[in-house]
């Protein structure tokens, strides 16, 4: 029996490798297209994490790894794999290899690459028949032709360090003609000892006026390359390109260079290599414009119309972006020189604390450590003073627009240059630091009323009170400007929305985490001059006071939402937001009554809710739905009277349609929209609706009476009409 053919990723003897058939010559797929089936991993290793996809799919043919279909089936081999099998042909097993030591990282050399490797090539019985590479390596191009076809497949599903017997059958080795030079008889498998010491990736850039040879890969798993206004650092060396079969002339040895990606004077190939931090690369430069062009470089030793090969070690960049506002116009440039931690960035009013170095070409103008900031605000004495020792440079436009921008912890330079520098068209250079922030925002639903300003944000607590949930906070109420407190209490405990305290805390403490404490200012109508508020003792004085809060939230306990209810829940909660819209209406508060009124809607039971009513027969269930209908369709009539009085006409009829179509014989909801309507000048549909209303309740009077209005109105109307009209048809 054969033994299993497993690795650590794919045992072979599994797959089925019917579903993906036989692929003669005709059917292979082309490059480009679905070629990029055809070596969709190169190796799943061929999707590295050191790799650019995008920059393979562009550049390698086949799309992802060349054009060969089978090279997909493979995978790598890892250290847990020593000793095993793996067949390289995806289930043919013309090429089959034995771990015998497992490479480094993810990538697997592929068609286009030079790679280095060390080899012995054996026969059946052990003779060795090309052993000329197995002390000293040899550089190999794949697809090249020099390597018989099954060694080139084996070593496309190598990594780097990876050593591996290697069998190969007679039609991928040297077929039924075998190889009398070297000595391998007719229709014999060889095998080969086989390491891959190093990969070199080949591809063409700027449309193959550059070819750049990967030396060295990067050694992080960062993406990033420099961008396009980027200051970049390199180590370089240059020599000439073998001209009519001579040698390369050395041009200099390597040494240090520092340039601008955005700089016109910087030769275009610069633009163009591509490299990532720590890269080593070989970069030929085919077309002499892309180098020095016909001038050449005499500090350099480059003559002109010069073909060049560069070798670039790519050291380090600061990458700058252009946040100018409105909109780029190169007046500020940010460069991130530490990054910060977390993603949250300073909003409008938050006090920031910064340190800050401003330096022009005559020095340092100003330079401050712990410098308090108000984002978004240019008045103060700080902002005078850092403007002033500027010389009158909108040091601070600039300051507020790059604050938005960073990160808690974050460090970066500046570049600042007119108009935005100064009137004397100096450019200048800022160093800023984001220290710290204290949050002051406006708390919402409050119409930016109430000032929230966070004393202590707990760090790693996420959860926050949802309405109607019981917290428990510590608190204390000034007059704004004085310091004896008009109230306070250690322990509070109260039901969120339900008016037991302040109006601004009631609204504030949604937006609070446990253990978190607020500084809160907040006028008169959201303190004590709120209708549903009594000051303490009575004092008149109160209601017109804006005040101050600090509150802290101790605790709290959620309330449960709509869908975590159970039948009798959702029954009192729906009343209970009914009533409470009811109590908003009778203190005219409108708009806070219609969102009562929608909530209470919203706890409304559906079929499923009554199904779980298992105590109840069947009778019982009903008379509960009905009841629940009778106060959602209240609801709706309530909301649309709102509306009206909002002079929100159009969505007091939607309400109303929305309690008929629940009960088409609500006396009210007919009422009501007969009213909108006539707000509407549909006298038409608004008679309609009064005349059903009047049926249904032929003793309500104000039904009569709006019917009777009605008939004036239209009267009045046709009046106005034929003295505006009338003349004209005589």
């Amino acid at each position: 029996m054969a033994a299993k053919n497993t690795f650590s990723k794919v045992d072979i003897d599994k797959m089925d490798l019917s579903e993906y058939g036989d692929l003669d010559d005709e059917k292979k797929p082309e490059s480009g297209g679905m070629g990029g089936m055809g070596g969709m991993m190169g190796g799943m290793g061929g999707m590295g994490m050191d790799g650019d996809m995008g920059d393979m799919m562009n550049n390698l043919p086949g799309g992802m790894g060349g054009s060969d279909f089978d090279d997909w089936k493979v995978s790598s081999m890892e250290p847990g794999d020593v000793g095993k099998k793996m067949d390289c042909t995806g289930g043919k097993k013309t090429v089959m290899k034995r771990l015998i030591e497992a490479g480094k990282g993810y990538d697997n050399p592929r068609t286009g690459f030079e790679v280095d490797i060390k080899y012995c090539g054996m026969l059946p019985d052990g003779t060795k028949f090309d052993s000329e590479y197995s002390e000293e390596p040899r550089r190999v191009l794949l697809g090249s032709g020099l390597l018989i076809e099954g060694l080139e497949r084996a070593i496309k599903t190598f990594k780097v360090g990876e050593h591996c017997s290697v069998k190969i059958q007679p039609e991928m080795a040297f077929g039924e003609e075998g190889d009398e030079a070297q000595g391998v008889p007719a229709d014999t498998a060889v095998s080969y000892d086989l390491t891959l010491l190093e990969m070199y990736e080949i591809k063409p850039l700027a449309d193959g006026k550059l070819t750049k040879k990967t030396i060295r890969r990067a050694d992080s798993q960062d993406w990033e390359k420099p961008r396009k206004h980027a200051e970049v650092k390199v180590q370089w060396s240059a020599e000439l390109l073998p001209n009519d079969g001579t040698d390369g002339k050395q041009l200099f040895e390597e040494r240090l260079y520092e340039f601008a990606m955005d700089d016109p004077a910087v030769p275009p190939f610069w633009k163009e290599i591509d490299m990532k931090k720590g890269e080593i690369a070989e970069v030929s430069v085919l077309e002499p414009e892309m180098a020095f062009g016909e001038a050449g470089d005499g500090a350099l030793g480059v003559p002109p119309n010069a073909q060049i090969k560069a070798k670039i070690t790519m050291q380090e960049w600061l990458d700058w972006e252009d946040i100018s506002k409105p909109h780029p116009d190169g007046t500020l440039f940010k460069a991130t020189t530490t990054k910060g931690s977390g993603w949250e960035k300073p909003k409008p009013n938050y006090e920031c604390t910064i340190s800050l170095k401003v330096t022009a070409a005559s020095g340092v103008m100003f330079d401050k450590d712990d410098l308090l900031l108000v984002l978004d605000s240019a008045a103060g004495p700080q902002s005078e003073e850092i403007d002033s020792a500027c010389g009158g440079a909108k040091v601070c436009d600039a300051l507020h627009c790059t604050m938005k921008s960073l990160t808690l912890g974050e460090e970066a330079l500046l570049r600042v240059t007119p108009p935005l520098a100064n009137e004397t068209d100096t450019p200048l250079r800022m160093q800023l630091a984001m220290k710290s922030w204290t949050k002051v925002e406006p708390v919402p639903h409050t119409e930016e009323q109430v000032i929230r300003k966070v004393l202590f944000d707990p760090p790693d607590v996420y959860m926050r009170p949802n309405e109607e949930a019981t917290c428990k906070i510590k608190y204390k109420v000034c007059v704004a400007g004085e310091e004896e407190p008009v109230e306070a209490e250690d322990e509070k405990v109260f039901i969120q929305s339900e008016g037991a305290v302040l109006r601004c805390i009631d609204a504030a403490v949604r937006e609070m985490k446990t253990g978190e404490r607020s500084l809160l200012t907040a006028p008169a109508a959201w303190a004590y001059g709120a209708p549903q508020y009594l000051a303490p003792t009575n004092k008149e004085r109160l209601k017109d006071c804006t005040v101050e809060v600090e509150i802290e939230l101790l605790s709290f306990e959620r309330a449960l939402d709509s869908h975590e209810m159970n039948p009798y829940q959702k029954i009192a909660a729906q009343n209970k937001k009914k009533e409470q819209g009811n109590a908003q209406f009778k203190s005219q508060q409108y708009e806070a009554a219609v969102k009562l009124y929608k909530k209470s809607n919203g706890f409304f039971m559906s079929e499923h809710d009554l199904s779980k009513m298992e105590d109840k027969t069947e009778e019982e269930r009903e008379v509960e739905h009905a009841a629940a209908k009778k106060v959602k369709v209240a609801s709706y009539v309530n909301m649309a009277v709102c509306q009206l009085r909002l002079s929100a006409v159009t969505d007091a009829v939607e309400s109303c349609n929305s309690a008929l179509e629940i009960d088409p014989q609500s006396v009210k909801a007919l009422y009501r929209r007969g009213q909108a309507r006539i707000k509407q000048n549909d006298f038409s549909e608004a008679r309609t609706d009064l005349m059903a209303a009047a049926r249904l309740d032929p003793k309500n009077k104000e039904i009569r009476q709006s019917l009777e209005d009605l008939k004036q109105i239209v009267a009045k109307s046709a009046v106005t009409a034929r003295a505006m009209y009338g003349g004209m048809f005589k």
